[in-house]
């Protein structure tokens, strides 16, 4: 519990984050907590069917230059490879501002 504390005893300070501390617990933070549970209880439950798909991914064949080449997708053409020209309507977002 020496962690929680505000001024933690023989604990090093690794960053400006270390000075961030919740002097109390509030309703607010409750509510937070709350919402936060079955997001973290969904992570959980998913995590058998997460390590089969990375599985399944690792185990799978993996693409090759050659292969992406003979789908076209390599060499990449030029035109792919500049910024796109700002459009009237992308020009007149930035006029806005």
């Amino acid at each position: 519990m020496n962690d929680r504390t505000i001024q933690p005893r023989n604990k090093r300070r690794t960053s400006a984050l270390d000075n961030i501390t919740q002097p109390s617990w509030n309703r607010e933070l409750t509510i937070e907590f709350l919402a936060l549970l079955p997001v973290l209880t969904g992570c959980v439950l998913l995590h058998p069917e997460q390590d089969q798909l990375l599985t399944d991914v690792c185990s799978g064949p993996l693409i090759d230059q050659a292969d992406l080449a003979t789908a076209g997708v390599l060499p990449v053409p030029e035109t792919a490879t500049r910024p796109p020209k700002p459009t009237q309507a992308g020009a007149q977002l930035l006029d806005d501002k």
